[in-house]
């Protein structure tokens, strides 16, 4: 603000200046050269018009006037022009600050965000798997996944499957499975759950391995008891999803099938039972 004062003061000053320039040159006497004695018989000769200095005198003020009024507005346009380039500089630092906190805003949010995903994850767990048709050559069932932490998981992709087998493969089957697309479940919430088919690719067993389940039915049916080297029947998989922070988790998951209870129950195996 002083700034502008102190420049406006100039301005007056200078077109002040200038028009009291203008006005004492328009005043005095114009220097005519010396005359000859044969010049000065003709003017006396001449007519004596008194109206026609007084119109040069007059013409020549407003022209001067004229010069002044148009070296004023020049003055005033050039300061416009630059209050205006100031304020426009302002303004667009201004914009550029405030773009800049805003960013800086977001990225603290978002690393805050992470922060509170990081320590309040969310968990998966696969409860309450119930399968029919053991004894045939076709098997299938469901299972419920809940998520057991404190902020939600965003499902992507499943995958499961059934192995007829004495023990686990040392690498698990499923390596390399893109497995199934989770599109109508969606995000699940703290303590909420959410049901799943298996296996995700529907198959037949081997007669060899329907055999198997069958003699283990038969067994348990008579009353035998298991044998060390029985077949049995495990379901294991994977899920993986997003947490709030966008990263990618999956958790892996193995249950082994109980005859006598008729229940699955959970295979304590760190390359299965995973969550990453």
């Amino acid at each position: 603000m002083d700034l502008h004062r102190a420049m406006w003061r100039n301005v007056s000053h200078a077109v002040l200046l200038l028009a009291v320039a203008c006005l004492v040159h328009a005043q005095e006497p114009s220097k005519e050269p010396p005359r000859s004695p044969e010049q000065e018989n003709k003017q006396s000769a001449a007519v004596n018009v008194t109206a026609l200095p007084t119109l040069s005198v007059a013409k020549e003020l407003a022209d001067y006037v004229l010069i002044c009024a148009t070296v004023l507005l020049v003055v005033v346009g050039v300061y416009q022009l630059s209050v205006m380039g100031k304020t426009v500089k302002v303004a667009q630092d201004s914009a550029d600050a405030a773009r800049k906190s805003a960013d800086a805003s977001e990225r603290s949010s978002d690393i805050a965000q992470e922060t509170f995903v990081n320590t309040h994850r969310p968990k998966l767990v696969v409860r309450f798997m119930q399968a029919e048709g053991i004894g045939t050559m076709s098997i299938k069932g469901q299972f419920r996944v809940y998520n057991a932490g404190a902020t939600r998981a965003s499902l992507k992709r499943v995958y499961a499957e059934i192995v007829v087998a004495q023990h686990l493969p040392a690498l698990t089957p499923y390596d390399g499975k893109i497995g199934a697309v989770l599109s109508e479940v969606g995000v699940i919430t703290g303590g909420e759950g959410k049901p799943m088919d298996f296996p995700t690719t529907p198959r037949e067993l081997g007669v060899g391995e329907r055999n198997a389940i069958a003699n283990r039915l038969e067994w348990v049916k008579n009353g035998r008891p298991d044998e060390p080297d029985a077949i049995n029947l495990f379901v294991i998989g994977w899920i993986e999803y997003l947490d709030d922070a966008k990263r990618v988790r999956k958790m892996g998951f193995c249950r082994k099938y109980n005859f006598r209870t008729k229940r699955f129950g959970r295979v304590r195996d760190e390359d299965y039972e995973y969550d990453d």
